[in-house]
């Protein structure tokens, strides 16, 4: 082909394709939103899309009480490494992202029971991670006590088990082991 046939094609080639090691390679079919595809390829759960919310789901936070938002603020944000978590003093509220699109929030109790508003009455917060023995290793170095060290689940995750300060339980998992 001419150099000047070869700089016209060039030209036309969209941006996309220029930075793609193999531009001839075909592109998978897109699939449309709110749609999943038929059957999953095994190995692609690091890979796979999250899935479609029929609510129009942005954002996941979870809130919380707390007794001592001191406590929980040096647990979640010093010992377990999420270190974007911000007080606000005026509302009282720690806010902790945990993720692109999920986060955490601790606040002190509302007014009514104290029954209704007791840590072990929330749910647990089961939190993802790529390597659970390696963050069981460095946590444990740092002086985190789990409860459970990780161990392999029926259901494919290995799961290190322990307690935030006031007695949630908090899980370490990885998925993907069998």
């Amino acid at each position: 082909m001419p150099a000047r046939k070869r700089a016209a094609a060039k030209l036309r080639r969209p941006k996309s394709a220029a930075r793609r090691p193999n531009s001839a390679a075909p592109r998978p079919p897109r699939v449309a939103r709110g749609t999943r595809p038929a059957a999953r390829r095994p190995g692609n759960a690091a890979r796979r899309a999250p899935p479609a919310a029929g609510i129009g789901l942005t954002v996941q936070h979870m809130s919380y009480t707390s007794h001592s938002l001191d406590e929980v603020r040096r647990f979640y944000g010093e010992l377990l490494g999420f270190s974007d978590a911000r007080f606000d003093p005026r509302s009282r509220f720690l806010f902790v992202p945990t993720g692109p699109s999920s986060s955490l929030g601790f606040s002190p109790p509302s007014e009514g029971s104290p029954d209704q508003w007791r840590p072990p009455r929330e749910p647990s917060i089961y939190l993802i991670v790529k390597d659970v023995d390696r963050v069981y290793r460095a946590l444990a170095q740092r002086g985190v006590v789990f409860d459970q060290p990780p161990e392999n689940t029926s259901w494919g995750h290995r799961v290190a088990r322990l307690e935030d300060p006031e007695g949630r339980r908090v899980y370490l998992a990885q998925e993907g082991v069998r």
